[in-house]
């Protein structure tokens, strides 16, 4: 795989460093790094993902956290390879104590690889400024959706995504799907790829206990993409 740089740091303890960079590369980036010992040493960057093994002293990760909470990073992402019950909840107790602003914790390889590709591709302008034309057979088949489903969450007729399926009637798509596009995109950046069509299913207390596919199918996708902008800004849903 071919690595691209961003503007990222690497953080984790000096006797761990050269696994996470070797982590980072794997994952398809190069970044800048410095030990979470010196946390001062952090230059200016837009993300920051910090190498967890699980076994570091909380007294030094809670130093860092202090240090690191007002460097005004988009994104911090905390991964762990530590892979017990214990070790999540202690993470999770650690971070809690002192959260800096958007940061996330992270168990999965593949979150990050996805997130990473995602910013890589921000940050080098592959992503055109318009969001592309809505793809409604691709939409459907990502998250497990009827015609009417998706007929309901745009508030159109199915003989509409009927048509737009067979690339007839077209001309409002962009205007009528902006929107779910907003929706589509958010959901690349937060849930497990693969896992789409299960997380559209799955009851969450960010929407009050119901699952996004009911507001989906009630035409409130602005409701979801609310909570996916709090999510974004460091506030939990």
């Amino acid at each position: 795989m071919a690595t691209a740089s961003m503007d990222l740091w690497v953080c984790a303890e000096a006797r761990v460093l050269p696994e996470a960079n070797k982590f980072v590369s794997k994952l398809g980036a190069r970044a800048k790094s410095t030990p979470i010992e010196n946390p001062r040493d952090l230059g200016r960057a837009r993300y920051l993902l910090v190498y967890l093994d699980g076994s570091e002293p909380a007294s030094e990760m809670k130093s860092f956290f202090r240090t690191v909470r007002n460097k005004r990073y988009e994104w911090m992402l905390l991964y762990t390879s530590e892979r017990s019950l214990e070790g999540a909840a202690r993470v999770g107790k650690l971070v809690g104590e002192a959260m800096p602003a958007r940061t996330h914790i992270v168990f999965d390889a593949n979150v990050i690889a996805h997130w990473l590709k995602a910013r890589n591709e921000l940050a080098h302008g592959l992503q055109k400024k318009t969001m592309p034309q809505f793809d409604s057979q691709s939409f459907r088949k990502l998250f497990d959706l009827t015609q009417e489903q998706v007929a309901a969450a745009l508030n159109v007729t199915p003989r509409t995504i009927q048509n737009w399926e067979m690339q007839i009637g077209t001309s409002q798509i962009e205007r009528k799907t902006r929107d779910l596009r907003e929706f589509l995109a958010l959901v690349h950046d937060y849930v497990v790829p693969g896992k789409e069509a299960e997380w559209l299913r799955t009851a969450s207390r960010a929407f009050k206990g119901r699952k996004p596919i009911d507001l989906l199918t009630d035409g409130k996708v602005r409701d979801v993409i609310v909570e996916f902008r709090r999510l974004r800004d460091g506030r939990p849903i």
